[in-house]
């Protein structure tokens, strides 16, 4: 009879190496850089736009707004008229010369070339807006015609430093004749010493002790009508 051994026993199986796993927080990492990335990029776009629109190039000067520029372009009004903006004085426009210095004088016997002789440019000013301001002092039935308006300045006179005439030698009126001629050139000569009673000597520079200035007024012709 055969030694009978027991079946030999099967090996213990071995033991499985365990499964890797990602970690439960990998996802919610990514998501968390995603997010930090994308603020990081916003925060760079808030930062360089208000830096470009500080650092763009921009006109010198501001822009000027006038009646002209505020017209719509898609107004049907056509374009405006230049002769529009500027404002044509009321009344008659007379022409006027260059002021001229027709003496200067020092006390004594010392005379002056009239060539020679400085100018007064406040009291020359002072005639010319004068006489500008009264242009329409002159009637139309006189029918035009130049006066010389001259101022006598002294700056050693007290009382009336400043006196104004309109020599005969300097009336040349076209329809204006004796009484109608003086009476018109008496409203003008009226007209232009009012618009000088602004005007003063003091503080005006000059070398000598008197001057006379003279302008001369050019009075238009009346149009007539059609």
């Amino acid at each position: 009879m055969s030694d009978l051994h027991p079946p030999s026993q099967p090996p213990a199986p071995e033991p499985k190496a365990p499964t890797s796993r990602p970690p439960p927080l990998a996802g919610a990492d990514n998501v968390a850089r995603l997010q930090t990335i994308a603020a990081a990029a916003l925060g760079l776009a808030l930062i360089a736009i208000p830096l470009y629109l500080w650092r763009r190039p921009r006109s010198e000067s501001p822009p000027v707004t006038s009646a002209l520029t505020t017209q719509s372009p898609t107004s049907d009004a056509g374009p405006p008229d230049a002769s529009a903006s500027v404002e044509s004085p009321p009344g008659p426009v007379v022409s006027l010369s260059d002021p001229k210095v027709m003496e200067c004088h020092d006390t004594g016997s010392r005379r002056t070339r009239p060539e020679d002789c400085d100018h007064l440019p406040a009291v020359e000013k002072g005639l010319a807006t004068a006489i500008t301001a009264s242009a329409s002092c002159l009637p139309s039935s006189a029918g035009g015609g130049t006066l010389v308006y001259m101022v006598d300045a002294s700056f050693a006179r007290k009382r009336h430093p400043i006196e104004l005439t309109v020599p005969k030698d300097g009336r040349a009126l076209k329809n204006a004749h004796g009484a109608s001629a003086t009476a018109a050139i008496g409203g003008c000569l009226a007209s232009v010493k009012d618009g000088l009673k602004s005007v003063a000597l003091d503080g005006v520079a000059h070398a000598h002790a008197r001057y006379k200035v003279a302008i001369t007024a050019t009075y238009p012709a009346p149009t007539s009508s059609p």
